[in-house]
This record gives C-alpha cells, sequence and structure tokens, in this order.
C-alpha cells in the first residue's frame, strides 16, 4: 500500500508528471518545426491554443488550421475516445477552417492500434477500388469504432484523423537522440540544402 504522505505518491508530483507532459510537447515541437518550415503556406504555431499546438496556414486571405493532442505515453481506448470527442467539437466550431487533427503519442495500445491499422489500409485501398468493392472493408472499421462507443464520428475518423507515432522518450539527462533529429530534420530544408 502507498504511503499518502510520500512525495512519490502521484498527488505530490503532480508537478514532475506535468512537468514531464509539458517537456514532451516541447520535444515533439522541436522536432516537428523543420516539417512545418517546409511546408508552402506555413504561418505559424500556437502552442496550447484550441489545442495542445495548433498550426497556421494561409492562403489568399484563408487561415487554415491543424490541432494536434499531444500524449507523453501509449493512448488507450478510453483517451482515444475523449481525443477523437474532443477534435470533433472543434471541428464543429463555427468561423475556423480546420484541416487535419493529429494525435502525436508513444503509440497506441493494441486494441486502438489494430483498428487505426485498418483506417490507414482503407484511405489507400480508396485510392484504387470503387465503393462497393470496399463496403465489407469498411464495415470491419465500423465494428472497431463502434466497439470505442463513438459510432457517429466514423466519417471524421476516416476523414480527418492522423496518429502520429512519436517513439522518442525524452530523457532530460541525455537530450543527444533530440538534438540529432532536430539537426537532421533542419538540414534538409531547401535553404539548407542549397548551401550545401
Amino acid at each position: 500500500m502507498e504511503n499518502s504522505d510520500s512525495l512519490f505518491n502521484p498527488k505530490s508530483r503532480g508537478g514532475v508528471i506535468g512537468g514531464k507532459g509539458y517537456n514532451f510537447q516541447d520535444s515533439y515541437i522541436i522536432t516537428q518545426i523543420p516539417h512545418w518550415l517546409k511546408m508552402p503556406n506555413f504561418h505559424s504555431f500556437i502552442k496550447e491554443g484550441i489545442d495542445d499546438v495548433d498550426i497556421v496556414f494561409k492562403e489568399n486571405n484563408i487561415t487554415i488550421a491543424w490541432h494536434y493532442q499531444l500524449k507523453n505515453h501509449q493512448v488507450n481506448k478510453k483517451e482515444f475516445k475523449e481525443v477523437v470527442q474532443n477534435f470533433w467539437k472543434i471541428s464543429q466550431r463555427p468561423g475556423i477552417k480546420s484541416e487535419h487533427y493529429i494525435i502525436a503519442c508513444c503509440g497506441l495500445t493494441e486494441d486502438i492500434s489494430s483498428l487505426w491499422n485498418k483506417v490507414k489500409e482503407y484511405r489507400e485501398l480508396i485510392k484504387i477500388f470503387d465503393d462497393s468493392k470496399l463496403e465489407s472493408t469498411k464495415a470491419d472499421i465500423v465494428t472497431g469504432i463502434k466497439k470505442l462507443e463513438i459510432l457517429e464520428y466514423t466519417d471524421f475518423i476516416i476523414e480527418k484523423l492522423t496518429v502520429d507515432e512519436f517513439n522518442y522518450k525524452l530523457s532530460e539527462d541525455n537530450i543527444d537522440h533530440l538534438r540529432e533529429l532536430f539537426r537532421g530534420r533542419i538540414i534538409e530544408l531547401p535553404l539548407c540544402k542549397q548551401e550545401r
């Protein structure tokens, strides 16, 4: 039994636990900045905006947003459901043109991972097969979504959701991997390539 007065008790470690989550957010953002900079019309990013991170693109006076939920752990069934519901609510807000909704995490639990792999495969299959050939394939995905009790979000999951499994574990005493990841992505930017 855990000692309630112990500083290792989760209630006593709120700042430490929260800090690790924020460190993960910062690590993820740092590694993604070069990727975002390569995108035409990239304008800015907002940390802790509508979501954990919002990416803003501007084109012909039109603002488009991408929304990220960042999780420094494997996402389980309950959390996946909560994130999808939250993303869907954002998608329904008037006046916001949002294109992508991304869960960036350290993986998915096995049940969610299986469903997500089917969604990714289905997205590839719709490029080469017509709807009549894919009815039973989509039905298989719908069955998986139904088990999560989020059936009403089926089209949203299939069409708008992305999962970015970011497997880098932040180690505060060794950030060499993060540094190399950032450096590698920076030197791939067009401006850096021209200077090599």
